[in-house]
């Protein structure tokens, strides 16, 4: 009996991942569940406006229950208990990347690779989204990403950006930012998603050589412009042999320092082995960036079955070359960097005490201190508010001793939903501070509150840092 338990239970196995239990990737000539470099998953060819959507839900349960081939090995496939499967489940993320309508050429981009030239979509995705909706298959807080090169020269974008507004995620837009879009930028401004943009090049030569396009300033100042918009702008640098370079790295922080931009994305090529070399680059772009007030993004590499944490290798390196990095940063950067902000705000008296909260590196309440170790990056987080207008603030920064170190806002629906304030729904901050920007010893960690009109008001919640040698 023992042995046909075990039979009926390799039956029932179920195996899924957030892409394949409630994703969807419209491609210029087939449906997948994600993109993946890894793992691509097609679904079935397509260039047709009709969608079968019984075909769709029928192939998508079949795959829980036994995986396509590229998905077998893939990290993110995990099993899952049978009795928690819906086969009518909501999607929560759509990527409509149904026409490949780059204006450039990247060496590193499969469409490269391939020889495949920019084409105009096959069919319209409008009425596909409005059947899905019809059918109760997106989710209300369904996120969409609006991908395939340069977006905005898609005839449907206008309509397909209005579509996804109607709901309440928080949407995606993958641009190379050639094109300057007022709709994006409203996006932006009304906090209804991100902008990210692959630049990968601190320089117009190193920016030409990859994409065989010389539009590096335009794409430069078309950022600026976005990041004044006062919403999430990302500038993703994917690291390679061709701008490795501790220079073309430096040139890079330097832009994004002066262009407003506090979002870097750092990564690698997909399918590149990973050097000392490509890590040191990384490691240079994180411990500058930090410095500078930004916030930088670098990801799990996933490699087959594995996920693997190169940022912890990044900051192995920062920390051996904490000296050296520090140097580089005093000779490229001078008296730009994030503690000098402290000269402006001092002068702000704090008017009042307001509600906050450190949640990250101490989430615990019973906790209030904890140590790094000089030349490591020490990451804070949390949450807060303006009860007086019931707001987030204009402008957030870590208070640690004298020093002002700009934070980057976020997404917290946790905090709007515990105090019933909508409002509060952006009331996160974040950010990553090199501690040998901090004399050792222990310091108090604060979180100030910028309003627009320029009074400052501190977080009723504080910790203790010590910084060891």
């Amino acid at each position: 009996m023992e042995i046909f338990g075990d039979i009926r239970d390799m039956l029932n196995e179920m195996k899924s991942c957030k892409f394949i239990s409630s994703g969807i990737v419209f491609l210029t000539d087939q449906i997948r569940f994600c993109c993946e470099p890894e793992t691509y998953s097609p679904i079935c060819a397509f260039d047709s406006p009709e969608m079968d959507i019984d075909f769709f839900l029928d192939f998508r349960e079949r795959v829980h229950r036994e995986p396509l081939e590229s998905c077998r090995n893939c990290a993110h496939l995990q099993p899952i208990d049978p009795a928690e499967f819906d086969r009518n489940r909501k999607l929560t993320y759509i990527n409509l990347a149904h026409g490949d309508t780059c204006n450039f050429k990247c060496e590193y981009c499969f469409t490269v690779h391939l020889q495949l030239s920019a084409s105009p979509p096959k069919y319209k995705l409008l009425p596909i989204l409005n059947k899905l909706h019809e059918c109760g298959l997106i989710d209300e807080n369904c996120v969409f990403c609006l991908s395939s090169g340069e977006p905005t020269l898609n005839q449907e974008f206008s309509d397909l950006l209005d579509f996804a507004v109607r709901f309440n995620g928080y949407n995606m837009i993958l641009s190379n930012c050639s094109v300057y879009s007022a709709a994006v930028y409203n996006l932006l401004r009304e906090k209804r998603g991100y902008l990210l943009c692959s630049v990968d090049a601190g320089t117009q030569e190193t920016f030409k050589d990859i994409k065989s396009v010389d539009l590096f300033d335009v794409v430069i100042s078309n950022l600026s412009k976005y990041s004044k918009s006062g919403g999430e702008v990302i500038v993703k640098y994917i690291i390679y042999d061709r701008n490795c370079g501790f220079e073309e790295m430096i040139s890079f922080i330097r832009l994004m320092y002066e262009n407003g931009l506090n979002r870097v994305f750092l990564t690698m090529r997909s399918h590149m082995v990973v050097s000392h070399e490509h890590l040191s680059c990384a490691a240079i772009g994180m411990f500058l960036a930090n410095a500078m007030g930004m916030n930088v993004f670098f990801p799990d590499r996933l490699e087959g079955s594995r996920l693997i944490n190169l940022k912890e290798s990044a900051e192995a390196i920062i920390a051996d070359k904490a000296s050296e990095f520090t140097e580089i940063l005093q000779k490229e950067f001078q008296n730009e960097t994030a503690p000098f902000l402290s000269q402006t705000l001092d002068r702000i008296l704090p008017c009042s005490v307001t509600k906050g909260y450190i949640d990250h590196p101490v989430p615990a309440d019973e906790i209030s201190s904890f140590s790094v170790n000089h030349g490591m990056i020490l990451n804070i987080a949390g949450w807060i508010i303006n009860e007086e207008s019931k707001s987030c603030f204009s402008s957030v920064y870590i208070k640690i001793g004298s020093g002002y170190y700009k934070a980057t806002p976020c997404q917290r629906p946790d905090v709007a939903e515990a105090f019933g304030q909508p409002n509060y729904s952006m009331s996160g901050f974040s950010a990553s501070i090199i501690s040998t920007l901090l004399p050792a010893g222990k310091h108090k960690v604060e979180i100030a509150g910028i309003t627009e009109d320029g009074r400052q008001y501190i977080a009723n919640h504080t910790i203790d840092v010590e910084v060891t040698s």
